[in-house]
C-alpha cells in the first residue's frame, strides 16, 4: 500500500523500515527478492518502484515521444510532478532496461523495447 498510495513518487527503504518497523537491510532484502520475481524495480539501491507504476511511467515517456521524439528530462519531470534528480534516477533506469537511449541531454524511445510495445508483452 505505501508504493500504491505514493504514485510516481515512490518511499526510500529507510522510510518502508520506519512505517514497517523494521531494518532497512531487511526491507531492502524483501524489495530485491520481490524485483527478482518482477513485481518492482529497484531504479537505484535504496529506491524501488513496483512494476505497475513502472509501466505506467513508461506510458508517459511513450506519450511524451508522440510529442517529441526528443524527450528532454524537464518534460518528463513535469509530466510526473518529480524533482529533477528522480527523474534523472529513472530514466537512467528506463535506459538500462532499454527502453530510453541518451542521446545528448535527452531521450529517444528505442522502439525494439517491449516496454514500447505493451501489446507485446
Amino acid at each position: 500500500p505505501l508504493f500504491e498510495q505514493a504514485g510516481f513518487d515512490p518511499p526510500w527503504v529507510r522510510d518502508v523500515a520506519k512505517v514497517v518497523g523494521q531494518e532497512d537491510a531487511a526491507v531492502r532484502l524483501l524489495l530485491r527478492k520481490l524485483a527478482r520475481l518482477g513485481v518492482m524495480h529497484q531504479v537505484v539501491r535504496d529506491l524501488f518502484v513496483t512494476d505497475i507504476t513502472l509501466r505506467q511511467m513508461a506510458a508517459v515517456l511513450l506519450r511524451l515521444a508522440e510529442e517529441n521524439p526528443q524527450i528532454e528530462v524537464t518534460a518528463f519531470r513535469d509530466a510526473l510532478g518529480l524533482g529533477r534528480k528522480r527523474s534523472i534516477q529513472i530514466l537512467e533506469y528506463f535506459d538500462r532496461l532499454g527502453l530510453t537511449r541518451r542521446v545528448g541531454e535527452g531521450r529517444q524511445i528505442r522502439t525494439d523495447s517491449a516496454l514500447a510495445n505493451p501489446g507485446a508483452d
